[in-house]
């Protein structure tokens, strides 16, 4: 996968603020162009690289067979596609997230591209995930959170471990193409500010 210097990435462990930091990344990124992203969904926006891997080949097919919009079907067949393929199509700037670790991505991507990685307090990463996990119709998690919580612990959830992930990007946070940012900060800036 071949990064271009002008990749945006935005980086994080699942349920750690990556949806607002793609907002704010994109929004700022595209001079503040708030009418272009109501007209563009996020997801249209930015590229989850490792998507296509969480669906099987049949629920995609359930799924295009159920939708009859023509936009929504050509938008399943875009973010469906494998994201090194989407990518080395893609028009650039290039706006990328994902949850894996940074080792776990092309080993040029901070000194290539630019990066965004965002961490959240793990014990409200848990409870989001396990929320997500149980509520999310593809997931379908059935168990209770205390079960969540020692598969979590245990590394035995997709994206775990996650202190190894956040401390991989914890180290290169002085680089000079990645920005670490807690999501913490983030909510009490909007918190005390009544301006943005």
């Amino acid at each position: 996968m071949q990064i271009r210097a002008n990749d945006v990435f935005v980086a994080s462990y699942p349920r750690s603020g990556s949806t607002l930091t793609r907002e704010l990344v994109w929004i700022v990124a595209n001079d503040w162009d708030f009418d272009k992203s109501k007209t563009v969904p996020l997801v249209g926006r930015f590229m989850f690289l490792e998507f296509p891997a969480l669906l099987h080949p049949e629920l995609i097919n359930k799924i295009m067979s159920k939708t009859k919009d023509e936009t929504k079907r050509n938008l399943l067949k875009l973010i469906t596609q494998p994201g090194s393929t989407r990518l080395a199509n893609a028009a650039s700037p290039r706006f990328v997230y994902t949850h894996l670790a940074l080792s776990l991505l092309p080993p040029t991507l901070v000194e290539a591209g630019k990066v965004v990685y965002v961490a959240r307090d793990p014990r409200d990463v848990v409870v989001s995930f396990y929320h997500m996990n149980r509520l999310h119709r593809l997931l379908g998690y059935t168990g209770d959170m205390k079960t969540f919580w020692k598969f979590f612990i245990q590394n035995s959830i997709y994206w775990t471990p996650y202190f190894e992930n956040v401390k991989e990007a914890w180290a290169m946070r002085h680089h000079t193409n990645m920005l670490f940012i807690f999501y913490e900060d983030m909510v009490q800036v909007f918190m005390t500010h009544d301006e943005i």
